[in-house]
């Protein structure tokens, strides 16, 4: 059963995020947290396979929360979900592979296949038709909204606005990369909060001292970086 995209999913209360089509359906929050983190790691793998950009992983992921916040794991396999969600990702990122390269990663990660699936395969087809339909499912299920602005970009942005160094740098961009595996963040929080979460949290592991109330500058909120922390 399909459900009705509501327009700009993204950037609501914490409630509203909570009450997901898995939830109606039965699924338990600890097991959905679970395979959703599930799906965003085997984007993140299938990634670099396919030796995609980060910013193609991270567009993925996004679709892929935006998509079970609407759709139930009941009802839509999350491994074809989320190769289905990279595979339009690297369309809207102008990083585009062969659907055939998709379908042998996809064979290497979920079914362990050590040889590349020959076209003549019954196996080949059966999967690139799965993928399709995953696809136009995601497509029609987002109502073709995959505009995603990524925290990434605030983070070089900010660097320079607060002479980060390369280590600070490095640990916020990490820290954005691991968010993008929880639906909460990603669904909850401007890319521009994520960012400054980041920052504060990975200035205060290496206690970096930074200017007094910076975030204000870069219209963030403490009270929104902590929760996000």
């Amino acid at each position: 059963m399909e459900q009705e995209y509501d327009e700009l999913l993204y950037y609501r209360a914490r409630e509203e995020v909570q009450e997901t089509r898995s939830r109606v359906c039965g699924v338990s929050e600890e097991v959905e947290l679970e395979q959703r983190v599930y799906g965003a790691f085997l984007i993140q793998d299938a990634a670099i396979l396919l030796s995609l950009p980060q910013v193609c992983s991270a567009s993925g992921q996004v679709l892929f929360h935006r998509f079970y916040h609407v759709q139930s794991l009941t009802e839509h396999d999350v491994q074809m979900v989320a190769i289905a969600a990279l595979f339009v990702a690297t369309k809207v990122e102008e990083e585009k592979r062969q659907l055939r390269s998709f379908i042998n990663v996809f064979h290497r990660l979920v079914q362990e296949g050590e040889e590349v699936l020959m076209l003549t395969s019954p196996e080949f087809w059966d999967l690139r038709r799965e993928i399709i339909r995953a696809e136009r499912c995601l497509l029609r299920t987002l109502a073709f909204d995959l505009a995603v602005e990524h925290p990434h970009k605030f983070l070089l942005n900010y660097r320079k606005v607060l002479e980060l160094d390369t280590e600070a740098t490095q640990d916020a961009w990490n820290l954005i990369n691991d968010s993008l595996r929880s639906p909460d963040i990603c669904l909850r929080f401007r890319p521009e909060v994520v960012a400054c979460a980041c920052i504060y949290m990975g200035t205060k592991m290496r206690q970096k001292p930074l200017p007094p109330a910076w975030w204000e500058l870069l219209d963030a909120s403490i009270e929104e970086m902590e929760e996000v922390c």
